[in-house]
């Protein structure tokens, strides 16, 4: 049987270009550990202040939040994953709720982006309806927290959060890094927030199922390998004509 040269030489083109670009696409994205990310520690039949712990995160010592059992003294309609949530009560005292975890990754250049299911608890706390969710990365640096990374907050409103009260729903917050910020190789720190709205009234924001990505931007080895096959491409179509 006669081989087709030319067609012998497309396919071992287009192998080898499928196999560049798959080590760029797929060998640099990852998902990055956040510790009880959805909550289900320390286990509550109701509700249970975060003063005497919160498992994976950090937290003022007196911050008005709780995790809370859906279905207890607050309750979700949808959304929510597992059986508890985060929720955080702001009040007018200036204390507006949050809590921190450092991941114990360090940043580099690439892509973070980091989800998050927010909403609105019903039962408890609910006159002043809902506060302002913001959260964001932060860097850590042994000593101090840098809340300016390049790329603000994501904030969701309490008019957005109002539309769907009793419910989660997810947003988002993405952070792209070139490699030459100076807080390169700092520890990355999630920072979750709800923010009073209306002064003398409780609100509340709830958080659930965080999540962190991160996608590197292709070392200049891979980027020199491309370059190579790319080289090594052009040749053999030379030949083959």
């Amino acid at each position: 049987m006669k081989i087709n040269t030319h067609s012998h030489v497309r396919l071992s083109s287009i192998a080898l270009a499928a196999a560049l670009l798959g080590t760029l696409s797929t060998t640099h994205a990852a998902s990055i550990l956040v510790a009880n990310h959805s909550f289900e520690g320390p286990v509550t039949s109701d509700y249970v202040s975060i003063n005497g712990g919160l498992p994976g995160w950090s937290a003022p010592e007196f911050v008005n939040t709780y995790v809370v059992k859906n279905g207890g003294l607050v309750s979700y309609t949808s959304g929510v994953t597992g059986n508890q949530a985060l929720f955080l009560e702001p009040y007018n005292d200036g204390s507006n709720s949050y809590v921190y975890q450092n991941t114990g990754e360090t940043f580099a250049a690439g892509t973070y982006t980091m989800t998050v299911d927010i909403g609105y608890g019903l039962g408890f706390a609910t006159d002043g309806g809902n506060a302002t969710a913001n959260f964001q990365l932060l860097s850590y640096d042994g000593s101090s927290y840098n809340y300016t990374v390049g790329a603000a907050a994501t904030t969701v409103s309490a008019a957005t959060l109002a539309g769907h009260n009793g419910s989660v729903q997810s947003y988002t917050y993405t952070l792209n890094l070139d490699g030459t910020e100076a807080f390169i190789d700092d520890a990355v720190v999630i920072f979750l927030q709800a923010q009073t709205t209306t002064p003398g009234i409780w609100q509340n924001v709830s958080y659930d199922n965080v999540r962190l990505d991160f996608t590197a931007i292709p070392e200049p080895s891979s980027v020199t390998m491309l370059l190579g096959g790319i080289g090594a491409l052009t040749l053999l179509r030379r030949r083959s004509v």
